[in-house]
């Protein structure tokens, strides 16, 4: 337990490490997808394993990327306006945004759900906005 909390803090404060953040998102979009996919799966227990799968593949893997595509247009942004140094701003938005998503999954979970409904929406309007503003 020791080693995986001082693992979650190294990764903590390397995200507020200019470039080095971007590197680790690199890294983190694949096992996000394939976290969120083997998660949903997990927990999904009174289906067959074709809908199961399916539905992790979807729901899970589908959000993870999402949210992880999002976090990584608003931290490339960030970086290429600030040169890096405005990316701590992201990270403690990133890290705020988790601990009260968790905490609310817990206490709360249908004002989670709606909060993260609308977190979708405005991620995939986000990255709409980006996608048309990209050369082609």
């Amino acid at each position: 337990m020791l080693v995986f909390a001082i693992a979650s803090v190294v990764e903590i404060l390397a995200y507020y490490v200019p470039l080095l953040d971007n590197v680790l998102d690199t890294i983190t979009t694949p096992a996000a997808v394939i976290a969120g996919v083997l998660l949903t799966a997990a927990s999904i227990t009174e289906l067959s394993p074709l809908l199961t799968w399916t539905l992790a593949i979807i729901a899970g893997g589908g959000t993870a990327a999402l949210v992880q595509t999002g976090t990584v247009i608003v931290r490339g942004i960030s970086t290429t306006t600030t040169l890096g140094l405005g990316n701590f701003i992201v990270s403690t938005g990133e890290l705020v945004g988790s601990v009260v998503a968790s905490v609310l999954a817990l206490v709360l979970p249908l004002l989670a759900l709606i909060l993260v409904i609308l977190f979708l929406i405005w991620m995939m309007r986000l990255i709409l906005r980006v996608d048309r503003r990209l050369p082609l």
